[in-house]
Formats: structure tokens, sequence, C-alpha cells
């Protein structure tokens, strides 16, 4: 199961909008603060780092850490803590970056081969019906397109003698 959370709202909202990290050792008492995450969970959140991942210079989410088990330090978030967590988040940015791009890259694919066939059937094809399907087809692919129309210009002198658009539906 997943939650949403509005950027508007809350701690994470927060660091997402300012690119800031926080340290609180009393999350309840911050007035940015949103419980309903801890209704939702039942849950109690107490101490809370929270730090941007910034990715290609923009904000690409935030790791949130709660309730720090008791170390050295007692039950705070200590700056080794944030330095720790800011170079997980480092981490985390160059797999979004890298999942993005995988992602580009798979559509860039796609549109290549749906062109690379688009190419075969227009030398092959001779006949407006077959090149027209053909080309709506590659368009709706390399789009990501639902449908795709394509009107043809009949000159001046066909049809109703002046110049207009031209489909046809299949």
């Amino acid at each position: 199961e997943f939650f949403t959370c509005p950027l508007t709202s809350g701690l994470a909202g927060y660091a997402a909008l300012t690119g800031e990290p926080l340290n609180l050792t009393d999350a309840q008492a911050d007035s940015r603060f949103d419980s309903s995450m801890d209704r939702k969970t039942g849950k109690r959140t107490r101490q809370v780092l929270c730090m941007p991942i910034v990715a290609d210079g923009r904000v690409a989410g935030v790791c949130q850490c709660v309730n720090k088990v008791e170390g050295p330090a007692g039950c705070i978030f200590t700056n080794e803590d944030e330095t720790m967590l800011a170079a997980l988040c480092t981490v985390f940015a160059a797999c979004v970056r890298n999942a993005r791009i995988f992602t580009r890259e798979g559509a860039l694919r796609r549109q290549h081969q749906a062109l690379l066939e688009l190419s075969q059937v227009l030398s092959t094809k001779l006949q407006l019906k077959p090149l027209v399907k053909a080309v709506r087809s590659a368009a709706c692919s390399v789009l990501e397109a639902e449908r795709c129309t394509l009107f043809l210009l009949r000159p001046a002198g066909e049809g109703n003698g002046a110049p207009e658009l031209v489909f046809h539906l299949s």
C-alpha cells in the first residue's frame, strides 16, 4: 500500500519545497508536522531526519527517517546521521536519474523501431490507403497517442472545387 501527501503540508513537503534538510528532536512540536500519517499507520512520530533527494539540480524526492533507535547520543539523529543520510540521498538521486534515463531510452527505442517499420512500409507500399494507415500507426506509436488522423490536402478543382482537407475513417 502507498500513501500520498501534498507538497504543501508536512515535514517531507517542507523539505521538498525548500530543498532544506530537517533534523527534529520533537516533530510533534513543530508547526509543519502533519499527524495524518501517524493516524494512518498507528505509530507515533517523535524524532525526524528529513533530507531532500536532489537529482539534476531539482528535488526529486525526500528521504525521511523517523524515531531514532537509541544510540550513543541517545534518541536523537546526530550530525553523523545527517552526513550519512545526505550521502545516501546522493546515491538515491543517481538511482532516480538512471531510472529516468532508462525510461527515456526505452521510449526512444520504441520510437526508432516505429520509424524503422514505417520506412519499411513506405518503401514497399504504393497504394494510398495502406500508406495512410502505416503513417497513422507509426505516429501513434512514436508519440504514444491513442489515435491519429491524417488529413490530406485535396487541391482546388477536385471534390467540391475548393481546396480542402480529406481524411478517411478506418
